[in-house]
């Protein structure tokens, strides 16, 4: 085992690379840690929560287990659809050669898979049923929604 390979296996647990992995280049803090993955994963928490909430506010406070899943999962593609879609805004879908970029593959498959479960979810709004709403609560309602 080389001294890059132990002193990674060391350092497994730790968020922040040891000094020696630090001096091989970003590139392998990447590879070996995950650290700018994990950034941005964290950076799209609170979006991919946010999503979550508008496409269950969009479909109903009444939703199955398994709608519930699917929602959740919608949630993640979305996040993979935004980092494809920012790779691909700024390195182009083309390489220097001309040919394909893998990420513009990959991000026709998971707009495929978004589709997909968009279908499953339905895309128009699901009316809210207003019989267990009181008439001040509709009022106040009709008033929310006309702003």
């Amino acid at each position: 085992m080389s001294e890059l390979e132990q002193v990674a296996s060391e350092k497994q647990t730790t968020s922040e690379p040891s000094q020696e992995l630090r001096a091989y280049g970003p590139e392998m803090n990447a590879l070996k840690h995950g650290i700018h993955s994990r950034r941005l994963q964290e950076d799209a928490a609170p979006w991919r929560v946010e999503q979550i909430a508008g496409i269950s506010a969009d479909l109903g406070e009444d939703v199955s287990t398994l709608k519930a899943h699917a929602i959740e999962q919608a949630g993640h593609v979305l996040v993979l659809l935004r980092f494809l879609g920012e790779n691909l805004a700024a390195n182009g879908p083309l390489t220097g050669k001309g040919r394909q970029r893998a990420a513009m593959t990959a991000y026709l498959q998971v707009l495929d898979r978004y589709m997909r479960l968009v279908a499953l979810l339905g895309l128009e709004r699901r009316s809210k049923d207003v019989s267990r709403m009181s008439i001040a609560d509709y009022l106040e309602h009709q008033k929310q929604a006309a702003r």
